[in-house]
């Protein structure tokens, strides 16, 4: 991955935002409101597993991993957020250039343009099984739960 250089040698300023004010406002919008969801989403998990009640292991791997999910996805909402108030929102860290406003509409959490991105997923290291046996296991209790059959979102099982 190549970054442009000024003639000092140094990285080219981050490309200003490509969108017009109202766009930066909506997408400011957008992501304060996704705060807010994963907030309250990361409340009603914490109470979840806080409660003397739930004590299948099922459904408390399930919660956690969906904790550590909202957990990460806030972070990047915030990160997001913070990119808006310091003016680098919409400029690709890597190369600077401007990130399209279709992809932010999409994405507005992202921090990469697409070429970008697909680079450092593909550079990225893939947990090995061995190693990470738990990532393996929350999946396949998952299904355990749900059934190879169905989806959580619209077939829950009936003791949920």
């Amino acid at each position: 991955m190549t970054t442009t250089l000024h003639r000092t040698g140094e990285p080219s300023p981050p490309a200003p935002f490509c969108g017009t004010d109202a766009d930066l406002r909506a997408l400011r919008s957008d992501l304060e409101q996704q705060r807010s969801f994963r907030i309250d989403q990361l409340r009603q998990l914490t109470r979840l597993l806080q409660d003397p009640g739930t004590d299948d292991d099922a459904h408390i791997s399930v919660a956690l991993t969906l904790r550590s999910a909202a957990t990460s996805v806030l972070a990047d909402v915030e990160a997001a957020l913070r990119r808006i108030d310091d003016r680098s929102f919409g400029a690709c860290p890597a190369c600077g250039t401007p990130i399209p406003l279709s992809r932010l509409q999409a994405l507005p959490m992202t921090r990469w343009c697409r070429p970008c991105q697909q680079a450092n997923e593909s550079t990225a290291d893939v947990p090995d099984t061995a190693t990470h046996p738990g990532s393996v296991q929350v999946a396949l209790d998952i299904v355990e739960v749900w059934g190879q059959g169905s989806f959580p979102a619209s077939d829950p099982p009936a003791n949920w």
